[in-house]
């Protein structure tokens, strides 16, 4: 006898699928950073209420914000020249439509954000970008889950991976989708995905860091204990170079081996860690390849219900946007506390360290950053918040260090 199947289950599937099949699983990531998705960067906030639309809930917001910045060239104050500062406007609208089928899903995002500068205009950006993720039930222990983004950003100074002394701001336009597939059987858990980024550089002199990239994940999981996994995961990778540097191609492929321990025990520590081995072998011999210990972790701790602890930690390797080194091996971790002081009164913490490890060169960074602010809701529609951010570089390079001190006042509206 044939299984009936409702018109409603194949025009979801078919308008996910066109989602997931174009589009993923952000496990693939674990090799490389790469910016959230569309989708992800519109959910709604705590307390927001939508608007219907049919199966839809769609979920609009505006944030506004007003920033000092005392170094917005992340300079070393001993160069000749000095520091910079200034003050900016914050403008940053955007809507998230959220399904609301009891099987299947189906999340849309659009953002725009800019950044004002009220003297220093040439730093002026703005970033924008439409995406969709979605989930088809195959079965009871099955799912598909995807996504497809295109985004127009801009890359923050100072950053591990970001040119120096450049004139302007480097822009660039990222297009990515991804997918995997889920299935459970009784403890054992199998996921298998892949992931595409294709990256293209705006400004002049940069196009030799267009790129597309393709990863492949496979990943095996086994509940030994109620909320507890332990998981193996093996991820792939393929980096092509649109153009060559002045030292030749920066065409590489490599592998991470991880094995790890998660937990879903959301009311004592949820998250996951793991330990692994990496490598990155690039085709010009005029890059040093690239290989050593990875590890990671992503875990919430409440210690009270007022109270929740964050940690992280990472190690992975980065491609080197500086002429004549291919690779950096990147080494962090974090902590950070979100505490309710009241009711509508919430306090934020973090601290980040980091080093960058340039390989084939004797440079080397470490970096910290640290922020605290508060966020007070006024009503359910309107939140206030303010934040002071503290980022320090240290390098061993000549005029590559720097100290960044940040207060930006947030208004955010949403429906």
């Amino acid at each position: 006898m044939m299984t009936q199947i409702s018109l409603r289950t194949i025009g979801a599937a078919v308008v996910i699928a066109i989602a997931v099949f174009m589009g993923g699983a952000t496990s693939v990531q674990a090799d490389l950073p790469i910016p959230a998705g569309v989708a992800a960067k519109t959910a709604p906030g705590d307390g927001a209420e939508g608007i219907g639309l049919g199966g839809f809930r769609a979920y609009p917001r505006v944030d506004l914000g007003l920033a000092y910045d005392d170094n917005i060239y992340r300079a070393d104050d001993s160069v000749a020249g000095g520091v910079t500062s200034d003050s900016l406007i914050q403008l940053g609208p955007a809507v998230g439509i959220r399904s609301g089928w009891s099987r299947h899903s189906l999340n849309v995002g659009l953002f725009l954000s800019s950044d004002l500068y009220m003297d220093e205009t040439d730093e002026d950006s703005t970033d924008w970008g439409i995406g969709a993720s979605g989930q088809v039930d195959l079965m009871d222990s099955t799912n598909l889950t995807g996504g497809i983004n295109y985004q127009d950003l801009t890359e923050p100074r100072g950053g591990i991976n970001s040119p120096v002394n450049i004139s302007e701001p480097s822009e660039y336009d990222q297009f990515d989708m991804n997918f995997a597939l889920n299935h459970r059987f009784n403890q054992l858990t199998a996921s298998v995905g892949a992931e595409y980024t294709d990256v293209e550089y705006d400004l002049t002199g940069q196009q030799y860091r267009d790129r597309s990239t393709w990863r492949g994940m496979g990943e095996l999981g086994f509940e030994f204990s109620p909320g507890y996994s332990a998981f193996g995961r093996v991820i792939i990778n393929d980096r092509d170079y649109d153009n060559a540097q002045a030292l030749g191609s920066q065409d590489s492929d490599g592998y991470t081996f991880a094995a790890g321990i998660s937990s879903e025990l959301g009311n004592l520590i949820s998250g996951d860690a793991w330990l692994g081995y990496m490598d990155q072998d690039y085709d010009d011999s005029s890059f040093q390849d690239v290989d050593g210990f990875s590890f990671g972790a992503n875990l919430s701790w409440e210690p009270t219900t007022l109270t929740t602890v964050r940690v992280s930690a990472y190690r992975l390797i980065q491609d080197s946007a500086t002429l004549g080194i291919g690779g950096i091996m990147t080494t962090g971790g974090g902590v950070g506390v979100d505490h309710e002081l009241s009711r509508d009164l919430d306090l934020t913490a973090d601290l980040d360290i980091s080093n960058g490890d340039y390989e084939g060169s004797t440079r080397d960074d470490d970096t910290v950053s640290v922020s605290i602010g508060l966020d007070y809701q006024m009503t359910r529609k309107l939140d206030c918040s303010i934040k002071y951010a503290y980022d320090d570089r240290d390098s061993n390079i000549a005029g590559q260090d720097y100290t960044d001190n940040t207060v930006t006042f947030g208004v955010r509206f949403q429906h």
